[in-house]
């Protein structure tokens, strides 16, 4: 097989409450990390397609919205995932409590995949409630 035609594809699931800041995240991987280089299928599906030593790989970064009203859709996103993302807002113990909730339902249908869990708009220092240890806590147990 040529390497031009070698192409990889790797669905990421980019999960979190609604006020973690998942369409920012979208929007700054979109804009700022691959301009020109992606898709937005709908609101909460992106296709990225970067280049690595001449290989084309595709990332379809996937993040369902409105996930306490359309359980049953939500679903149907969170299984067989290449990877997982974790979002909370450091502004709102809320978002981070979730997360325990998430990891649970996630790790149901996505056996030893890679996660990561992400604090958005940290930048807010005045205003933030979740601190690193406690991230890091979560993250050692789970």
């Amino acid at each position: 097989m040529n390497k031009k035609e070698c192409k990889l594809i790797f669905k990421i699931l980019v999960i979190g409450y609604s006020i973690s800041g998942k369409k920012e995240l979208l929007y700054l991987l979109i804009n700022q990390f691959f301009p020109g280089n992606s898709n937005n299928i709908g609101a909460d599906i992106v296709k990225v397609t970067i280049k690595i030593n001449c290989n084309d790989i595709k990332l379809n970064l996937i993040s369902p919205d409105g996930m306490e009203r359309f359980r049953s859709l939500t679903h149907s996103y969170i299984k067989n995932n290449d990877a997982i993302i974790f979002l909370f807002n450091v502004t709102d113990e809320s978002s981070y409590n979730r997360i325990s909730n998430f990891y649970s339902q996630t790790k149901e249908y996505n056996k030893a995949v890679p996660t990561m869990i992400i604090g958005n708009f940290a930048e807010d220092s005045e205003h933030r409630v979740v601190h690193r240890a406690q991230v890091k806590k979560l993250a050692e147990d789970n």
